[in-house]
């Protein structure tokens, strides 16, 4: 059958790559893991399960320029090194521990254009493009996780997402306590692993799980504070932190329709809210996430142009007073915990 077909032509891709891997002359550490399935693909790397001991690990694949495989100080290959032997394997309740690495310079790895590659702009696509002909790989051994945020199909209660927004927020606020920045936090890149576990203790607080406990992943953006400019850090931070209010707004719409909802604006009718959203002086940015989490019923009316069978409205379990100060103290991922560990 053509199932079985595609199946088999999976498995010799796999059984392939497992031999150029392994067939290097230099072995390392990473040539002894065997490569059971692929679990992910993105622009730039691959991640794969694989097995030692009878554990498995994730293995991250990544396409580099040769300049890089010299990993100067603060470059991305550094930095990710640097942030996790730091941060990542000293904090493993909230990122992935990476175990061993390794650069080769004979790797045949073809790397999967993406769904998306003509929705980026002129220079990503050449990037890629360079670094898709580069015979230059590293390779990441890195703990495993059970899945992530944006491929989760259970609906979490109120409750269970705002311990989840708790959680995310803690691994934020470690990140940036000790100097550094993700640069890359959305669905995708908010892992989790299933735990028997009740309670995590977080901000001197019994956090209950709902079964689970999040991770920060993909490092490969992450940067030190010592190598960036001090208005350039802050925004990093802002940025990261952006994510909370989206959390929380991604409540009030289907998953299917929320990146529809994230990237649209305001129409050139803007309705009264908006309005008065903007007399009362927020920056354009706060304004529309303001509007977009206080606001579903409006929001889903002049933006998106229709209505969906269930809302959630946030302001049904976290109030209006509450949600406007997190989205305004997104600088400040203390206040912001504080403010939601009322609702544990």
């Amino acid at each position: 059958s053509p199932l079985g077909i595609t199946k088999s032509i999976l498995v010799l891709e796999l059984f392939v790559l497992q031999s150029i891997l392994t067939t290097n002359k230099n072995m390392s550490k990473i040539d002894k893991y065997k490569i059971l399935e692929e679990i992910n693909s993105g622009a730039f790397g691959t991640v794969f399960l694989v097995k030692k001991n009878k554990k498995k690990y994730a293995l991250k694949i990544e396409k580099i320029l040769k300049t890089e495989a010299k990993v100067p100080k603060g470059s991305p290959i550094w930095n990710e090194n640097d942030f996790c032997k730091k941060i990542a394997n000293r904090y493993p309740t909230h990122f992935m521990k990476l175990y061993t690495y390794d650069i080769i310079t004979d790797c045949t790895h073809k790397q999967k254009r993406v769904k998306y590659f003509d929705q980026l702009d002129k220079d990503t696509q050449k990037d890629i493009n360079r670094r898709q002909k580069s015979t230059v790989c590293v390779r990441r051994i890195y703990s495993l996780i059970s899945g992530d945020l944006e491929n989760n199909a259970v609906r979490m209660c109120k409750h269970a997402i705002i311990m989840c927004v708790i959680q995310v927020l803690n691994a934020i606020n470690i990140m940036h306590s000790n100097g550094y920045v993700h640069q890359d936090i959305h669905n995708g890149n908010i892992g989790y692993i299933e735990t028997t576990k009740k309670y995590l203790l977080i901000g001197g607080s019994r956090i209950p799980t709902y079964g689970k406990i999040y991770k920060l992943i993909d490092y490969g953006r992450t940067q030190s504070r010592k190598f960036m400019r001090k208005k350039e850090f802050e925004n990093a931070k802002s940025r990261d932190m952006s994510i909370i209010p989206r959390l929380l707004g991604q409540w009030i719409f289907r998953q299917k329709h929320w990146e529809k909802a994230k990237r649209a604006e305001t129409t050139s009718k803007k309705p009264p809210i908006y309005k008065k959203l903007r007399k009362q002086k927020y920056n354009h940015k706060i304004c529309v996430l303001l509007f977009e989490v206080l606001y579903p019923e409006t929001y889903q009316k002049y933006i998106l142009g229709r209505k969906f069978k269930r809302v959630v409205h946030p302001l049904y379990f976290i109030s209006e007073s509450d949600m406007v100060s997190i989205i305004k103290n997104l600088m400040f991922g203390k206040r912001v915990m504080d403010i939601l560990l009322k609702y544990k």
